[in-house]
Formats: C-alpha cells, sequence, structure tokens
C-alpha cells in the first residue's frame, strides 16, 4: 500500500469532504480556471485525472463540458469508490472510468488530450519521485497536450501565508494540537516547495510553457504543456 493510500483510508475518506468543506471555495476556483485552460482540447476529448480522490475535479469539468470522457487514478480505494458515486449523482458515469493504483501501475492507453493532478504531487517527498510523477503524466499525453497541477506550495511554512494558513485551518473546525500535527507533516508526509523550485521540477520533467494561474494561501496552480 502506498503512503497516499494509507493517509486516505476508509476513515479518512469518510470525513474527507466535510472536514475541508470550508475550504471548497479554493478547490473550486482552480476547478473553474482549470476548465477555462483546458477548453480548447476540442469537445470530444479525454483527459487523465491523476490522484482524483472524491472527484471534486470529476464533476466540475464533467458538469461544464458534457462531451469529455474522463481516466481518474487514485491509490487510495476508498476515496475513489466516493469519486464513482459523485459523478454517478450527476450522471456521468459512463463518460468515466476509475484506476485503483498509481499511474505508473495503469495499463497503457491512447494518449490522452489533457490531463489534472490537483493537489496530489507534494505527497511525494522525494525529488527523484516527484520528477517520475510529471513524467508519467507527459508520458501519457498527445502532443502540445495541457496540463493543470495545484499542488501546496510556499517559500517557507511561516509568515504571513502560514499565519493565514493556519487560520483556514481553524475555519475548518482544527484544534490547536491537530495545527500542530498538521505543520509537522511538511517534510515527512508532504514535500512544500517554493513555486520557481516546483516549476522547475516541472521543466525537469519535460513540460514546457510553464504558467502560474492562481495563488491562495499556500495552494498555487500551473498550466503547462507536453512539447
Amino acid at each position: 500500500m502506498t503512503a497516499e493510500a494509507q493517509l486516505f483510508n476508509e476513515e479518512n475518506a469518510a470525513r474527507y469532504k466535510d472536514r475541508w468543506a470550508k475550504l471548497a471555495p479554493l478547490a473550486q476556483t482552480v476547478h473553474l480556471l482549470a476548465g477555462s485552460a483546458l477548453r480548447g482540447i476540442g469537445a470530444r476529448a479525454r483527459v487523465l485525472c491523476v490522484g482524483a480522490g472524491t472527484g471534486a475535479e470529476l464533476v466540475a469539468l464533467s458538469q461544464r463540458f458534457p462531451g469529455w470522457r474522463f481516466l481518474a487514478v487514485d491509490p487510495a480505494e476508498p476515496m475513489l469508490r466516493r469519486a464513482e458515486q459523485a459523478v454517478a449523482d450527476i450522471d456521468a458515469a459512463t463518460r468515466c472510468e476509475f484506476f485503483v493504483g498509481t499511474l505508473d501501475q495503469a495499463p497503457p492507453t491512447e494518449p490522452f488530450d489533457a490531463a489534472t493532478s490537483i493537489l496530489v504531487s507534494h505527497f511525494l517527498t522525494e525529488r527523484a519521485a516527484r520528477v517520475a510523477f510529471f513524467r508519467e503524466i507527459l508520458a501519457r499525453l498527445k502532443p502540445g497536450a495541457p496540463l493543470v497541477t495545484a499542488d501546496i506550495s510556499a517559500a517557507s511554512k511561516h509568515g504571513v501565508l502560514g499565519d493565514i494558513w493556519d487560520g483556514l485551518l481553524e475555519h475548518c473546525g482544527l484544534s490547536p494540537d491537530e495545527i500542530v500535527q498538521y505543520r509537522a507533516h511538511f517534510g515527512t508526509a508532504v514535500s512544500m516547495l517554493p513555486p520557481e523550485e516546483l516549476e522547475a521540477l516541472l521543466a525537469e520533467a519535460g513540460f514546457t510553457g510553464i504558467e502560474p494561474i492562481f495563488q491562495a494561501g499556500w495552494m498555487r496552480a500551473w498550466v503547462a504543456r507536453a512539447p
């Protein structure tokens, strides 16, 4: 079992949506921008969603683009089961396929028109593993296909942004002790790189045209393209 699958076990998956519900506007903004960044890929496009979790971007993108088809990949089966239910609830299940595991374990397919990786790669704490993660996405894309990726990214977990993020955690109902535990994950279960280092990592993986499209506190998003 991967570290990500252990982190998002049945207990955590069951409370995930409610626990972070008050931060939903941030994720919804990323999904809104992702749709705009990807809108030129065609009405019948195929989109790869890596680390699909409970399916929030699947729901947002499938509703906005009713002709798109999706492959959702996630190592945490409890999370992906909830994604399946989420798309079933909006009658989009026939346009979505699901694979439990990491992307490198997924069977070969025809190249995709676009990909998303929303709040996923920061769970890879080794740089080499993170570069390999993005290279695997790149290998699944058509030439010129866009990737929208979002991650926790900041120069430091302290300072103004750190204080603001603590305020968001308080808003979600975390206790002071839980906030201390959350911060302790950085460097162990979660990697937080400065934005320029994350952009360099994407470039090292082979992506081009890397542009930032969003920042809210520690959450940042970029669009990049396969060469």
